[in-house]
């Protein structure tokens, strides 16, 4: 299911920088995990080719491998980037399809020029600019999109339509596939790990009894804890229960949606983006973040 919308500029470097960040974060952790592995194997045995111990020069390059990408992860921080990138953006788009289903805080009933204001406002409120990439010369200024003022003005049976299409079922899929995705990855890292146990007593049982002369003990130990560090950085199992959580709520939320009248509308958008926006919320929380910064969601109507 395809469904073209323009968010506001701020959306792009928002989003570019949230998903470089997460890149970044995910290929040096991974380098550094691996290198660490390297190194405990560099420890488990000893080749001699010379004056050199071929085993010794291969934990000396994986620990300064390991090394580097510590410092790298620490002075870039791009977990943060990361972080900051998907709070601005998630918070852009819920705000975006608030605007054009027309629901609180942007009902139908607020003339044209009084929700584009009132969206303007709740935009500069609700992003922090300065955690935001620089902006390239060139780039697009527009806030409020001709395709967003399109989808706002249609009639409310069509724009129910385009946001049970763009926005909830388009989500609900999203979900569903992510968590489908995040519970076949932690049964395979789980498989592995069990293994590797296993691995392990076998190779504690050649040490003890001296039948090899490689630490079999030390390489499987160091592959299991890389392992596990990796699953608890990426939270596969949090974050299927999590997405498998939204999906679930959306299908009753899609469920609903058809008997919603024009009356109650404002209000069921409300509900349905606060729905979303838990699961960010649930998101940040198991990431060790705060709740992101408070924004006004009162009605332009009423304030």
């Amino acid at each position: 299911m395809s469904f073209e919308i323009d968010y506001p500029a701020l959306y792009y470097p928002a989003d570019a920088d949230s998903l470089a960040g997460q890149h970044r974060f995910v290929r040096a952790t991974r380098l550094r995990l691996f290198a660490l592995f390297a190194a405990a194997v560099g420890g488990a045995g000893s080749i001699e080719a010379g004056s050199l111990d071929l085993f010794g020069l291969l934990g000396l390059l994986s620990f300064v491998v390991a090394l580097g990408t510590s410092a790298y992860l620490q002075a870039t921080d791009p977990a943060r980037h990361w972080y900051d990138g998907r709070t601005a953006s998630e918070f852009i788009k819920t705000l975006t399809w608030r605007y054009v289903a027309g629901g609180n805080p942007f009902p139908r009933s607020l003339t044209a020029e009084a929700a584009d204001r009132a969206f303007r406002s709740q935009l500069a409120e609700g992003i922090e600019l300065e955690k935001l990439p620089a902006p390239r010369v060139g780039t697009p200024t527009k806030q409020i999109t001709d395709r967003m003022r399109e989808l706002r003005g249609r009639p409310f049976t069509q724009r129910r339509q385009d946001y049970r299409d763009g926005r909830i079922e388009e989500q609900r899929l999203w979900h569903a596939r992510k968590a489908d995705v995040n519970e076949q990855r932690k049964n395979t890292f789980t498989g592995i790990a069990i293994t590797l146990e296993f691995a392990g007593v076998v190779g504690a049982a050649f040490k003890a009894f001296g039948l090899l002369d490689i630490d079999l003990l030390g390489v499987f130990s160091a592959a299991a804890a890389g392992l596990a560090a990796w699953m608890q950085a990426r939270s596969y199992g949090d974050n299927q229960r999590a997405y498998a959580r939204t999906a679930h709520q959306l299908g009753l939320i899609a469920d609903e949606l058809d008997t919603v009248t024009e009356d109650d509308w404002p209000r069921f958008v409300d509900q349905a983006e606060n729905a979303l926006s838990s699961e960010h919320i649930q998101w940040r929380a198991a990431k060790g973040l705060g709740p992101p910064r408070q924004r006004g969601t009162t009605s332009a109507a009423e304030s």
